[in-house]
């Protein structure tokens, strides 16, 4: 069974009342265990909870419960990739953990030991991964070495924006698309350069992008409704897409 829970908020709210009003959506469907009713990730969803909830300065309860859900799947072994590794770390420094000694791990250890020569974390991490595990460094203290930027800023797309999966090659078009690809399901998209962004704002040694990003979230920008889909073919407005751009 699905439980739906709608609250209604008046047109002329503030963002703080409409931002306490969907914490209590998300404590709503919080399980016994911790985590989140959801299709999703369970971990990722999680830590994005429990990063929403102390944004908030709601829900202590609820973040408590979370981030010791959080810790006993990295005790389990259930945080087995960098972006989800990284992601609980944002999560663990929101909550006042310590990621280096989190569910009996050192996950900021974890994260450098897999960063390669050209500076990429992971032999095949996803771009949008990568942008994490950056992100997660700095939250932590610990910033990447200017490679890990330097990698991300090359993998930038020609239109400005930065693809899911893997960095901008010369067989691309203007949008990280290979026609001789018949499996090459992923473009640039608003998710992925709006992490590439905060990244390569905050760590350090980064290189300028070649193309101004904000070029392509104006592409991207749905004309009718004023925030963003996913892509430049994708632009009708969803919630997940626009946050992550403003």
């Amino acid at each position: 069974a699905v439980l739906t829970v709608l609250i209604a908020v008046p047109a002329t709210a503030s963002p703080t009342r409409r931002a306490r009003v969907a914490t209590r959506f998300i404590v709503s469907m919080q399980k016994p265990n911790g985590s989140f009713a959801t299709g999703l990730s369970p971990v990722g969803t999680a830590a994005d909870a429990v990063i929403s909830l102390v944004a908030a300065r709601r829900g202590r309860d609820a973040i408590r419960l979370a981030t010791s859900y959080l810790e006993r799947q990295v005790d389990k072994g259930n945080v087995g990739d960098i972006g989800l590794a990284s992601k609980v770390v944002m999560a663990a420094v929101a909550a006042g953990a310590n990621p280096k000694r989190f569910g009996g791990e050192n996950l900021i250890k974890d994260i450098r030991s897999t960063q390669q020569p050209d500076g990429r974390f992971g032999e095949s991490t996803p771009v949008f991964h990568h942008a994490l595990a950056m992100l997660a460094l700095v939250a932590a203290g610990t910033p990447p070495s200017p490679p890990a930027a330097d990698w991300l800023a090359s993998a930038q797309c020609d239109d400005g924006g930065w693809q899911f999966t893997e960095p901008a090659t010369e067989a691309d078009d203007e949008h990280c698309f290979n026609a001789d690809m018949g499996s090459d399901f992923f473009t640039s998209d608003t998710n992925t350069t709006s992490l590439a962004v905060q990244a390569l704002a905050v760590a350090p040694g980064t290189l300028e992008p070649g193309v101004d990003p904000f070029t392509f979230f104006e592409l991207a920008r749905d004309p009718i409704r004023g925030g963003w889909g996913y892509s430049h073919e994708l632009t009708l407005t969803d919630a997940n897409s626009t946050a992550l751009v403003l």
